[in-house]
């Protein structure tokens, strides 16, 4: 929703005697803002006091929402006096966190400055050029594009601000290069790798700007690893013909580290291995993790996978390939726990991280050949103990909710089999519908969401799980490898089964938790055309 400032003698009226605050504004009287980390939660505050006015900033209080709500909500602008910022991994689209909105001076009535966070920015190497978001991309005011290919500016007299990228065609930037008359917007973009206050803000908002903490932009306010941007608007009634607009960002998130090489640089990227490590590592805003706690080659094993092409057949006969089978795109709530947030980060690549033999691995389910070492009767403590689910834990029927980049960003649902196709698990079961749901949050393409959908609904029908005791050799297996079982009590000559646990027993004995592998389970489905 766009905020509506109300006005008076035509331009924007947001300040009476410099102090007060009207309809829904922020303060103006304290302009110094921080960021503040507790319990892996990251919260945006403005010393002064602000008014919020949306109820999307109840998710920074703890209330889990879904996809959709929370989705919607991320493109909103807000002005809560906590609200927790996103981290963002790969392309995402993201509204402003409104910490500062003011006249610049008396002269200048008509023109405001409008300042929000829109992100974390990572940590980074040593480097300044490896820390923050990779940058911003298109900005829209109120769903209308006026800027096309934002630019981070020299922040200094010379670059800041810019109007370089403003929508010709839009009332923001016409032919005229005299501010108020034709040009109406200019703005300065910063990534979180900034180590100094921004220019312009400084010399127009601190009472004076050569000491270091004095007025509302002083140079102490810099807001480092904090990716913030100011945009600087000329009240005109055709420009701005609703008020203050609401202004989002598409965005490219964070650089991250290359599990291949850690010694890079880090760079941007949407390899989920990738992305996961660093939200694994960074203790900004992920688990704090030593790099020396992480199996790093499982992870660059999963890297590889992620970056391989993968060949669908469209239902139309024509085939289609997706350049990378999987990718991370979206956003956390960093107001969320660590252990939520990279469940999330997970679902992109049918992912599980184990800790096993002192490190955490990355595990993501593929086509996988079985172990040389395989399990029998000869090795084999014992009974064992198996079963099948029932009805109620395979289900039929999936519908994932995925953000769909060429909807704007926006949650859409898919359905596999899709409706009106033959479902022949339905057939299966006998006609009785067992549905289940299941969130894609960081899936902005559909095919990948459909090939995650057929995934999940196949591995539940792959339902045979089994539990038993082995001699000591059987430590040789790992969780996420795939080993033969035989025996005789159920009838099993080498039946393939995924193993989910493994742990040793006082008395020198190994316990397995077994889970039914099909191969074809992991074979890109036949899909109806975009």
């Amino acid at each position: 929703m766009a905020s509506k400032l109300p006005s008076k003698g035509g331009a924007f009226r947001l300040f009476i005697k410099g102090a007060a605050f009207i309809a829904g504004a922020v303060r103006g009287d304290g302009g110094t803002w921080a960021r503040i980390a507790s319990a892996s939660k990251w919260f945006f505050v403005a010393r002064g006091g602000l008014s919020a006015y949306d109820a999307w900033n109840q998710d920074s209080l703890g209330k889990e929402q879904g996809t959709a709500s929370k989705q919607q909500g991320i493109q909103v602008n807000s002005t809560a006096s906590e609200s927790a910022l996103p981290i963002v991994y790969g392309q995402a689209k993201v509204g402003l966190k409104i910490i500062d909105v003011r006249q610049v001076d008396v002269a200048e009535y008509k023109t405001m400055s409008v300042t929000g966070a829109y992100a974390i920015g990572s940590g980074g190497g040593n480097a300044t050029a490896e820390r923050g978001i990779s940058g911003v991309g298109k900005v829209y005011f109120d769903e209308t594009l006026a800027i096309n290919g934002a630019e981070e500016s020299a922040n200094s007299g010379a670059g800041n601000p810019t109007k370089t990228n403003v929508v010709q065609t839009q009332f923001w930037n016409g032919s005229s290069t005299t501010w108020g008359t034709g040009w109406f917007l200019r703005y300065m973009i910063h990534t979180g790798n900034q180590t100094a206050v921004d220019y312009f803000l400084n010399n127009q908002h601190s009472a004076n700007p050569t000491v270091t903490a004095g007025g509302a932009w002083g140079t102490q306010t810099i807001g480092q690893g904090i990716a913030y941007a100011t945009f600087w608007v000329f009240y005109d009634t055709d420009a701005y013909p609703n008020g203050l607009p609401n202004i989002t960002m598409e965005m490219s998130g964070n650089k991250v580290p290359s599990v291949t090489d850690l010694t890079s640089a880090q760079a941007y990227s949407t390899n989920p291995a990738n992305c996961i490590y660093d939200f694994m590592t960074s203790k900004t805003y992920g688990m704090g993790i030593p790099g020396y706690d992480i199996d790093t080659a499982s992870f660059e094993v999963a890297r590889a996978f992620c970056d391989e092409s993968v060949s669908f057949t469209l239902a139309s006969g024509s085939g289609y390939t997706l350049g990378d089978r999987y990718r991370c795109d979206g956003i956390l709530n960093s107001g969320e726990s660590p252990m939520a947030n990279i469940q999330k980060l997970l679902t992109c690549c049918n992912g599980r991280i184990v800790y096993e033999n002192g490190m955490y691995t990355l595990k993501l389910r593929k086509v996988t050949s079985a172990e040389t070492f395989q399990l029998d009767e000869t090795n084999i403590v014992g009974d064992l103990s198996f079963r099948r689910a029932g009805i109620d834990d395979t289900c039929n029927s999936i519908t994932v909710t995925y953000i769909d980049k060429l909807q704007n960003y926006q949650p859409q649902s898919l359905t596999w089999p899709y409706p009106g196709d033959a479902n022949p698990y339905l057939v299966e079961d006998s006609g009785f519908l067992n549905e289940l749901a299941v969130e894609l949050p960081f899936t902005n393409h559909e095919y990948r969401a459909a090939l995650m959908a057929s995934q999940i609904l196949l591995e539940t029908r792959a339902d045979m799980t089994c539990t038993l005791t082995a001699q000591r050799e059987a430590l040789k297996l790992t969780v996420g490898s795939v080993v033969k079982v035989s025996h005789s009590t159920p009838d099993w000559d080498e039946q393939l089964m995924w193993v989910e646990a493994v742990s040793l027993r006082g008395d020198g004995l190994v316990s397995l938790a077994l889970k039914e592998y099909v191969a074809a389970t992991y074979t890109p489905p036949i899909i109806q055309n975009l």
